[in-house]
C-alpha cells in the first residue's frame, strides 16, 4: 500500500518553519563552498524571522539542539574536560 503524495505551495520560509515544527533538529547540506555559505546564510536569516514572527518557538530550537548535543556526547564526539 503505497501513502498519496501531497503537495503545497509556500514560501522557503514557511518551508523552514515547516520542518523544523515538523520535528526536523538538523539539516544536512552540502559543504561545497558556492552552495554552503548562501544556503546556511539564508537559513539562519529565514529562521530568526521565523522566531521573530512566532512561527517557530524558541524553545524547539533549544530542544533540537539539546538532543543533537545529546547524541554527540553519547557518541564521544564531544568531551568535557574538568579543570
Amino acid at each position: 500500500m503505497s501513502l498519496p503524495r501531497t503537495f503545497i505551495n509556500v514560501t522557503e520560509s514557511d518551508a523552514y518553519s515547516l520542518m523544523i515544527n515538523a520535528g526536523v533538529d538538523m539539516m544536512m547540506i552540502s559543504s561545497h563552498e558556492n552552495i554552503f555559505g548562501s544556503l546556511l546564510q539564508r537559513i539562519i536569516k529565514e529562521a530568526k524571522k521565523n522566531v521573530e514572527k512566532g512561527h517557530i518557538l524558541e524553545q524547539r530550537l533549544e530542544d533540537a539542539v539539546t538532543r543533537i548535543l545529546a547524541v554527540k556526547f553519547a557518541m564521544g564526539l564531544i568531551t568535557v574536560q574538568n579543570s
